[in-house]
This record gives structure tokens, sequence and C-alpha cells, in this order.
């Protein structure tokens, strides 16, 4: 790169080989064309490296870093040291975005003069298109007032709010809810986008590999928590109200999963 881009795009990858490259693609059509995108190869043993290659190659905009695998966290993390955008957008690798996914979170932000933009995103199931219809909320913790609250990839966010974002190892699993509650923990000026841009692939798994899946699941969960609350008492903000909310939302988490796994 031979000038700073404004957006920085990082895609964690592992084994991602199946739908990498339409992931790319969607990203190379955008209509906003300052931006870079960051590929963290975490430790991938199928041919997501020959894909990652063939599309550095392509196009300038397009940097991949390989690791040892540290799970997802850890490979965000290493795609914020390398970011050289003064946003950040984070997408799946087996995920793909609007040709205007860019522009229009961008745009957003500016003239809301906002640190960070929500938007709605579509489920891919099997094809079939279907709009996630749970709204991004207010939640509020007593003496530490309201402030709106989303995981997932649909989302830009300033750089600078990552910079004491703590990114828990092993962490492959609810690694969203982890940094996503650090960085509206330190109170940023977000706004929501009710627009539809984001296109997450859901895969439909058997209920023996979600069962086994818990195994994994539920401590890198854990380790999640255990990093937001790292955070707190770096920040030096783990008022009991705040732990009460992070210890009740990690109940309801693992509660979820097990009954998801026993369906």
């Amino acid at each position: 790169m031979t000038t700073q881009s404004k957006i920085s795009v990082i895609i964690p990858v592992y084994n991602a080989s199946e739908h990498l490259a339409e992931c790319l693609e969607s990203l190379l059509k955008q209509t906003y064309a300052d931006f870079e995108v960051i590929c963290i190869n975490d430790g991938s043993t199928d041919n997501s490296s020959e894909i990652l290659n063939y599309y550095q190659n392509k196009d300038k905009r397009i940097r991949v870093f390989n690791q040892e695998n540290k799970g997802t966290a850890k490979a965000r993390e290493q795609g914020i040291k390398n970011a050289l955008g003064e946003w950040v957008v984070y997408v799946d690798a087996d995920d793909y975005v609007s040709v205007d996914y860019l522009q229009k979170l961008y745009c957003h932000a500016q003239k809301e003069k906002s640190d960070a933009v929500f938007c709605y995103y579509y489920e891919d199931i099997e094809g079939k298109l279907k709009k996630h219809k749970k709204k991004i909320k207010n939640i509020k913790i007593s003496k530490f007032g309201k402030f709106p609250y989303a995981t997932g990839a649909c989302k830009i966010i300033k750089k600078d709010f990552f910079n004491k974002v703590i990114f828990a190892s092993n962490c492959c699993f609810g690694e969203d809810s982890s940094i996503s509650l650090q960085i509206a923990l330190q109170k940023p000026k977000i706004s929501i986008l009710p627009e539809y841009l984001y296109f997450y692939r859901r895969h439909l798994g058997s209920v023996v590999l979600q069962r086994n899946n818990l195994f994994r699941q539920i401590p890198s969960l854990l380790r999640g928590y255990a990093a937001v609350e790292n955070f707190c008492m770096e920040q030096n903000i783990f008022i009991p109200s705040l732990k009460k909310y992070l210890r009740d939302k990690m109940s309801v988490h693992i509660t979820e999963l097990i009954l998801e796994a026993s369906r």
C-alpha cells in the first residue's frame, strides 16, 4: 500500500476455501474504493492459502498474513495491528456483502458524526435469504447508563476504539460478543443504519455436530467473557451492576447453546 486507506476490512480465515472467493469478490466490487482488505490466514489446512495468494496478486488492496491457529479473536487482533485505515470493518470469510456496503456505512458515519455504525443482515440458509429480524436495542446497566449493543460483523468502527480491547486467546466462538462489549463500554457514539447490507451464511449442521461443538464453544465463550472482565478491571469500570450483567449474559448464552444442541 502506497497510501493510507480510509477503511481496513479484516477477514480471519480458517479452512474457508468453499466460500472465500465469493467473499473477496463481493469486496472487490465495492462502489467505495478507498479500502484495504487484510486477510489473516489462521493456520488453514485446506486450500485457503492458494486462494488468498491468488487474490493478493490480483488486487494490491488485498494483504495476506499467515499465523499458526490461534482462534478468530487473535486473528482479528493481528488484523488490527496491521491495519492502515482510520476505520475497521470485519467480514467473516464465508459471508459476503452488498456492493454498496462500505460506502453506505462510511457515509452514514460521516453524516451522523458517529464513532461506529451498525446495519442489519440477511441470513443465507442454503441459498435462501431471510432477513434477520432481531433489532439492535439499547441495553441499560444501573449506574452506567444506556448504550446500543450488537454483535456480528455488520458494522464499521473507528480504529482507535480497538486500542484498549483485550483479545482472548483460543477464542473462536463468542469473540464478537467479547470485542463488541469492550468497545461499547468505551461509550462511542453509535448510530444505526436500518438497511440490510450484509449476508451471513448460516450452515445447517447435524445435531451430533452441534453437541460435539459444545465442548469447544462453551470454553471459548468463557474465555471471551473473561477478556471482558479483564478489560473492565484494567479500565477501572467494574461496578457491581456491570459484573452482574456480564455474568447473566454469559449464563443466557450458554443456556442457548445447550438448548440448541439438544433439539
